[in-house]
């Protein structure tokens, strides 16, 4: 039986691949260089037995009906930051998917069980009570009410992800300038934001790509995943990863 958990799912990842392989880039702290390899979405952005029964009965369902979603995405493009009008039953699955980003990183979701195994609650129970978070009533709400939009981008330059693709700044979802942010391939994103918030964001693509590449290499955990490792300069990695 394979045990490999996804993290970050296979179909996320398979939006980057070219010809069935991702380009990854790792830090090397010590050289302060970034080395590069290729790899299959299968084979990266895994823990074995990371969520143990928890992998087919919640998260496998999870990414399922995201990937059916992002399906969508690409069958309903819209221009630059148009907004979306996918229907109840696929706004409330995004929304679990996008609040899963939160919990299922591997050190947040250890340090959730482990609180409360320290409680004195059992291991099974604990990781069942972690994945509550990602059906908490009023941040589904609350992330619902924004504005949602999926941007096709259509400048030279191409999106980035990573083993922590999710950003979420400042992170409330009530803060009137709360955005949420995933990038969903090397030329489109997600992004969920106050409609109010909407005309601070800039319009220029080129400035957004960016910002948003920057926002992610200083997420990552240890890999950054690429269409090529053309996709973005050595130099921007090096100089925007979180060397903490």
């Amino acid at each position: 039986m394979n045990n490999d958990d996804h993290f970050v799912p296979q179909f996320y990842l398979r939006r980057w691949a070219d010809k069935g392989k991702l380009s990854v880039a790792r830090y090397i702290e010590q050289k302060e260089e970034i080395v590069w390899s290729e790899l299959s979405p299968k084979g990266t952005g895994y823990e074995e037995g990371l969520y143990k029964e928890l992998e087919e009965k919640f998260f496998k369902p999870l990414d399922d009906k995201g990937a059916k979603t992002t399906e969508w995405f690409e069958e309903n493009k819209t221009d630059y930051f148009n907004k979306l009008d996918m229907g109840a039953e696929k706004h409330l699955n995004w929304a679990k998917y996008i609040l899963a980003q939160l919990v299922r990183i591997p050190e947040v979701f250890k340090e959730m069980t482990t609180k409360y195994v320290n409680m004195g609650i059992t291991e099974t129970d604990s990781r069942i009570i972690a994945t509550k978070v990602i059906e908490n009533e009023n941040a589904i709400r609350d992330l619902r009410a924004l504005t949602w939009v999926f941007a096709n981008v259509g400048c030279n330059h191409e999106l980035v992800t990573c083993d922590n693709p999710l950003i979420f700044k400042p992170r409330d979802l009530l803060h009137p300038k709360c955005v949420i942010i995933l990038p969903m391939g090397p030329k489109s994103f997600f992004m969920a934001t106050n409609k109010n918030n909407l005309s601070n964001l800039t319009t220029n693509q080129s400035e957004m790509v960016s910002s948003i590449n920057q926002e992610i290499i200083k997420n990552a955990k240890e890999r950054i995943y690429a269409k090529s490792k053309h996709s973005i300069s050595e130099s921007f990695l090096v100089k925007h990863w979180n060397k903490t």
